[in-house]
């Protein structure tokens, strides 16, 4: 199992629960004008049997962890390589290493609604993920972005 922040990259991440950018549990919509808080919590036990799955594929470095999910693919993300950026490297990092403090080890854009639906209508759900060599989290395939980015820090986007 990966334990430090440079392993997460190339990792399966097998989410426990999906937060939001500011990890909290929750998945907020709003509803004939009115805002309603969902649960974003995901089945426990399905995610720690897939864990138990991917102990037979030892190839595939596997952990259970949260899922943040941002609104877009740039600053919600901590990018610095997008059209618009305000913020420095170093809150970029600051932020990462809270998320990451926060059991946050993957960044996507989908999970607390799909979280949330499976929740409202009591199904299990997973969100899993695999980072991959020198692309970042947030669309299939990507490297982690935790990992690389607070791991090295001396990297850039």
């Amino acid at each position: 199992k990966p334990r430090k922040l440079e392993e997460l990259a190339g990792s399966v991440v097998i989410t426990d629960t999906a937060v939001d950018s500011s990890f909290q549990p929750r998945f907020e919509q709003v509803v004939l004008g009115d805002v309603v808080v969902r649960s974003t919590e995901l089945d426990k036990g399905l995610a720690e049997e897939l864990l138990a799955c991917s102990r037979d594929l030892p190839d595939f470095p596997t952990l259970i962890g949260h899922t943040m999910c941002t609104y877009d693919f740039y600053e919600g993300q901590g990018r610095l390589d997008g059209a618009l950026c305000s913020f420095s490297s170093e809150k970029k990092l600051e932020y990462l290493r809270r998320a990451y403090d926060a059991g946050v080890r993957n960044i996507e854009m989908e999970s607390t609604a799909f979280a949330a639906l499976c929740g409202l209508c009591g199904l299990k759900g997973e969100v899993g993920r695999v980072g991959q060599e020198g692309r970042r989290v947030g669309s299939p395939g990507q490297k982690s972005q935790l990992g690389r980015r607070v791991g090295q820090e001396g990297q850039e986007d």
